[in-house]
């Protein structure tokens, strides 16, 4: 059997790939942890009755951990039956659990496992700061980072994933998060980076019509800033020591000649 691991990238329905959309076709069933309704990512002729959301399995009263092998266990058995895809935000193997135990467990089990690559969240945080990758980039989830006291190169751009989850091996509740909660993240940073260096929370736009968000801030005033810095970002920190830093589009953000730029899609 076959297990399609779909990624819608970080646009609805703009950035599904005519292979990916086949993929869903040629599914019998379809698990997404796609919150949306399917209205919004579909394609418009797909019966959504094949559909199976698995928001459900991700309980806020274990480590997401067990939420995840659930979910992919829950996707293997029926695979064994029929041919099955997995959907999910942005690129299916970028930052995503569920889609690497499918993948290992699948193939383990002798089925066929494919993947239908999209646009990833990290790919919309270097669009939106203006930066390439070829000088290098590290990317790390925040609390690990933290936990497992790593040391970020500072020669080169740093994109934590994930900063909503930081101190937490749970799904976040959204009733009681508080950017305070990045006290930690920010002395720990504090020990590598100047405490002005800037760090900027990138959320991607999900619609066509959504700029997605922008917030500016320093390494020492990431615990101080409003909640929206904490829904659906990611922080992107900039190398130290760059002299060419100044001429990036990022840097506009903490000019004091220019205002403040909250949201907004990447300039072209």
């Amino acid at each position: 059997m076959e297990v399609s691991l779909v990624g819608i990238g970080t646009r609805f329905r703009s950035q599904l790939t005519p292979a990916a959309v086949k993929a869903m076709r040629d599914s019998a069933r379809i698990f997404t942890t796609i919150s949306e309704p399917p209205t919004l990512w579909v394609p418009h002729d797909l019966d959504s009755g094949i559909i199976t959301a698995l928001q459900p399995l991700y309980r806020p009263d274990r480590p997401r951990q067990d939420n995840y092998h659930e979910a992919a266990a829950m996707v293997l058995a029926a695979a064994r039956l029929s041919p099955v895809a997995y959907v999910t935000y942005g690129h299916p193997l970028v930052f995503d659990r569920v889609s690497q135990l499918l993948m290992d467990q699948s193939t383990a089990a002798g089925m066929t496992c494919r993947v239908y690559a999209a646009p990833s969240s990290v790919d919309e945080v270097m669009a939106v700061v203006g930066q390439d990758y070829a000088p290098g980039l590290q990317i790390y989830e925040a609390y690990w980072l933290v936990r497992c006291r790593v040391a970020p190169d500072t020669k080169v751009s740093t994109i934590l994933m994930q900063p909503q989850a930081f101190g937490t091996d749970r799904v976040p509740d959204r009733g009681t998060l508080s950017t305070a909660a990045l006290e930690p993240l920010a002395r720990y940073l504090g020990g590598f980076y100047p405490s002005h260096h800037p760090a900027i929370f990138v959320r991607a736009g999900i619609r066509d019509d959504d700029g997605g968000y922008v917030g500016p801030r320093t390494v020492d005033t990431l615990a101080s800033g409003p909640l929206t810095d904490l829904l659906g970002t990611s922080l992107f920190i900039p190398p130290v020591g760059n002299p060419e830093n100044r001429t990036r589009k990022w840097a506009r953000l903490y000019d004091p000649e220019l205002p403040s730029r909250s949201t907004g899609t990447a300039e072209q």
